[in-house]
């Protein structure tokens, strides 16, 4: 399985934005990756960052590190800031702009 895939997966599970270290942490907890190097957090971080900027990325930045899998009904990219985490994400929510 690779990194998205199992991000995807603890994130459907989990219903709520995580950090991508917890994200890592699940998923090798429940042998849904094999890393190869030493950092698998940090690949976890960099492929969730680097999918979130694609169009028809399915996860949402909701923060520094924590990502959202993207329902159906939201639609931006990134959504901030921090305070955000763990509360309901709906379409009404409007883009940070990027720097």
């Amino acid at each position: 399985m690779t990194y998205l895939e199992a991000a995807y997966t603890i994130l459907k599970a989990a219903g709520q934005p995580l950090h991508y270290e917890e994200i890592t942490r699940l998923a090798l907890e429940q042998q849904l990756i094999t890393p190869q190097g030493q950092t698998p957090a940090a690949t976890m971080g960099s492929r969730l960052y680097t999918d979130t900027l694609q169009e028809g990325s399915r996860f949402v930045r909701v923060g520094k590190g924590n990502f959202l899998q993207r329902s159906t009904t939201t639609t931006p990219r990134s959504i901030g800031p921090a305070s955000l985490i763990g509360v309901m994400v709906a379409a009404s929510y409007m883009p940070v702009s990027r720097r």
